[in-house]
């Protein structure tokens, strides 16, 4: 029996490397386009502006693609299962016939279903988007309905099977190291400029496990005015209020906009709140990470930290932000008494202030506990601290305490003595914290020897 024999099921396959060949391209096409490129669709044509919506959502898209290109695949193999069959029972049909047809099919797809459109795809991703937008977008919406109990068994095979997996991070800083290093000669010259921008990359990474309320200037500590805003109204106020002067609506206290100070020289003395810059809203437990991402996009210097309830409590610069990353912990603001520092007194002491994370804490004594007091003093406090409620040192007295802490005060905590040397919200009013942190060997042995803690 000739091969011809079997038109249908040939012309029905052929089409089905068509469809299949169109969902790869398309996904290539589509997975292919650039940030840049995106955000240039966003405001382009119908088409462009289809494409884009659609890699708003990647993972819905994704799933659709890869849904019907699963239906395409299985009813192709499955025609090609029935014509080898039949070939098999036919008479004047070779008995080679139903293997070689069956390894033809399949060379058929994985060259013009997967191998040619993704290849062709990539050349010309943003034209071919365009093309593809409209059919794909009816394509997924036919697989909305799947998508929750697909997605509630995807979770529950993960649960099962693998229940301690974790996200794989978009990039971990062993790989930004290995580019330091590739582009940097091994001479001993340039050593010290490799640690520095290992330290950079370091504390560029660990953005994303910082918090906006970790990071944020709270808003006590920002000067706030009602419209009309005059520069009259800055004399003598800037000093330690940080970067921005914030401007509320007329009517209520809502932050909404930010002066910078830095250019207050440039701008009309009259009206500064109708010069103010807008502002990106993030919540207090976004990461930093997150609100960098937040303002690069939307082209702005200023996020506004808001609480589960939608309250204001705090603002994140992006020159906070970029100073996280490119300086140390230990920098000390000389403009603004209440900002986080951590530096060392001695070798056996350090002195920290309220507002300093706890999470900087951590990681810079940790070391310094392991080293002075053993493993077990380290490993105490990373416990003691990251088990905490609060994020600031002074969050921990006052919940250690269940007080405003006060001067004087001493705590004990993650093996370590906590003693209030500076300032106190109930007997100095608004001085900032400081607090002195040594091992509680280290302690306890100075009050045997001179009776009393320092």
């Amino acid at each position: 029996m000739p091969l011809l024999d079997y038109w249908f099921e040939l012309t029905t396959m052929a089409v089905l490397v068509t469809a299949s060949a169109f969902f790869s391209g398309s996904e290539a096409a589509l997975f292919s386009i650039s940030r840049s490129d995106r955000t240039d669709m966003a405001g382009g044509s119908p088409s462009d502006r289809r494409a884009a919506g659609l890699l708003a959502r990647p993972e819905r898209l994704l799933t659709a693609i890869l849904f019907w290109n699963l239906v395409v695949n299985l009813t192709y193999y499955a025609l090609t299962e029935v014509v080898a069959m039949r070939l098999r029972k036919a008479e004047t049909a070779s008995a080679w016939a139903p293997l070689l047809f069956t390894l033809g099919a399949l060379f058929a797809i994985i060259l013009l279903s997967e191998v040619l459109p993704k290849s062709l795809a990539v050349l010309r991703p943003r034209w071919l988007s365009g093309l593809v937008a409209a059919p794909l977008s009816a394509a997924a919406r036919l697989v909305d309905p799947l998508l929750p109990p697909l997605q509630s068994a995807s979770n529950a095979c993960a649960r099962l099977m693998l229940p301690k997996l974790r996200p794989e991070p978009y990039l971990e800083l062993a790989d930004l190291e290995k580019a330091v290093e590739l582009r940097s000669d091994e001479s001993i010259d340039n050593k010290s400029l490799m640690m520095q921008e290992r330290q950079v990359l370091q504390r560029l990474v660990e953005l994303a496990d910082l918090t906006a309320a970790e990071l944020m200037r709270p808003r006590n500590r920002c000067l706030v005015l009602r419209p009309p805003v005059s520069l009259d109204d800055l004399v003598g106020q800037t000093r330690g209020v940080g970067e921005y002067v914030l401007v509320t609506e007329p009517e209520t206290d809502e932050i909404a906009g930010a002066v910078p100070i830095s250019r207050l020289a440039m701008l009309p003395p009259d009206r500064l709140d109708r010069r103010a810059e807008p502002l990106t809203i993030v919540p207090w437990c976004a990461s930093a990470a997150d609100a960098l991402n937040r303002l690069r996009d939307e082209g702005r210097r200023v996020a506004v930290v808001i609480n589960e309830l939608g309250e204001t409590i705090g603002i994140v610069p992006l020159e906070r932000l970029l100073d996280s990353v490119l300086r140390d912990a230990t920098h000390i603001d000389p403009h603004d008494a209440y900002a986080a520092r951590l530096v060392p007194l001695g070798e056996r002491a350090w002195e920290a202030s309220g507002a300093t994370p706890l999470r900087r804490v951590t990681k810079l004594l940790k070391p310094w506990a392991t080293t002075h007091g053993g493993a077990h003093a380290g490993k105490a406090l990373a416990a003691t601290l990251t088990e905490a409620r609060s994020l600031t040192v002074g969050g921990l007295l006052q919940e250690v305490l269940e007080r405003s802490a006060c001067l004087g005060d001493r705590v004990e905590a993650g093996g370590l003595v906590w003693i209030v040397t500076d300032g106190s919200a109930e007997e100095t009013g608004d001085d900032p914290l400081v607090v002195r942190i040594e091992l509680l060997g280290d302690q306890a042995a100075l009050e045997a020897g001179e009776g009393g803690p320092r």
